[in-house]
């Protein structure tokens, strides 16, 4: 026959409490694996490299009329870069910030690229003597143009981002 020691209990199992913060912690790990795996949908990406390309060029625009200097934007087939003007006519990427001066579009992004109102063929990469497409002067205005964000594979939403002379930009989502 067992003996059992008074004040020890020799039932084996789990309390409601334990069991209760086990269940809520599955739920907290769970939740975050779901937001971490959830699929990347193309439209939300174009949305955010979208405004992603208005904050820069408003950031642009900004610190050209603080340091009195021309800066401009050079845009290839796969991203585009932010540029200063160094000499008379000598073109570099920006190196005197810590934000990144160029960005890569992500794969199956396409971009199209009118300046003042004609389009320009876009190259596959930067040159040797890069010339930005579009100018930021240190007075705030800009080279009018137009830029459209689209992904390639699908016939989804497309963002235009719109430059005009006295610097004014303007983004919009437009209608598949």
């Amino acid at each position: 026959m067992p003996t059992s020691v008074p004040g020890i209990s020799t039932n084996s199992g789990f309390t409601l409490l334990e069991i209760m913060v086990t269940v809520v912690l599955i739920g907290i790990i769970a939740s975050f694996a779901v937001l971490a795996v959830r699929g990347d949908d193309p439209n939300e990406r174009l949305a955010r490299e979208a405004y992603r390309l208005y904050a820069r060029l408003e950031l642009e625009q900004q610190e050209a009329m603080l340091r009195g200097e021309q800066r401009g934007v050079l845009f290839t087939t796969t991203g585009y870069s932010f540029m200063v003007r160094n000499g008379r006519d000598e073109w570099g990427v920006l190196s005197d910030s810590s934000l990144p001066q160029s960005y890569s579009l992500p794969r199956g992004m396409e971009m199209a690229l009118n300046v003042d109102d004609r389009p320009v063929v876009l190259a596959d990469s930067v040159g040797r003597q890069p010339q930005p497409q579009v100018l930021v002067l240190a007075s705030g205005e800009l080279t009018p143009f137009l830029v459209t964000l689209g992904v390639s594979a699908e016939p989804g939403d497309r963002y235009a981002l719109a430059g005009d002379l006295v610097g004014h930009l303007q983004l919009d989502q437009l209608a598949p």
